[in-house]
């Protein structure tokens, strides 16, 4: 596992640490300077209501963007919809040494909206 976040959002665009910490408006704050390299695998996001633990449940989410970035450019991004789950499929390198996070953007979002995200780095 590369990284799993559960992380609550408006309908604004922010960047969290991999492997946990506050959300942030600014990049750099968060980003992390990653120790190996690896080849980023999958992207997988779900959507889940954060009072229920469902998934999507009794949301009213229209989209739902993460992505997970390096050195300030996304490597992979997803969207979700009516669904509540997007993946986007690896095959990114990684550097040693590289600057990575993870960035979350919504629009018309409930105040429990959380997203799962997940990588696997081979």
């Amino acid at each position: 596992m590369f990284g799993s976040m559960l992380m609550s959002f408006g309908a604004v665009t922010r960047y969290f640490a991999i492997g946990g910490g506050v959300a942030n408006a600014t990049e750099a704050v968060v980003a992390i300077r990653f120790p190996t390299a690896c080849t980023l695998g999958s992207l997988n996001v779900s959507v889940i209501d954060g009072t229920t633990g469902l998934p999507g449940t009794g949301m009213s989410q229209t989209s739902m963007t993460a992505g997970i970035r390096s050195n300030g450019s996304n490597l992979f991004v997803c969207t979700t919809t009516s669904t509540s789950t997007c993946t986007n499929g690896g095959g990114a390198s990684v550097n040693a040494g590289d600057f990575l996070n993870f960035v979350v953007s919504g629009q018309n979002n409930t105040s429990n909206a959380v997203l799962r995200i997940s990588a696997t780095c081979q």
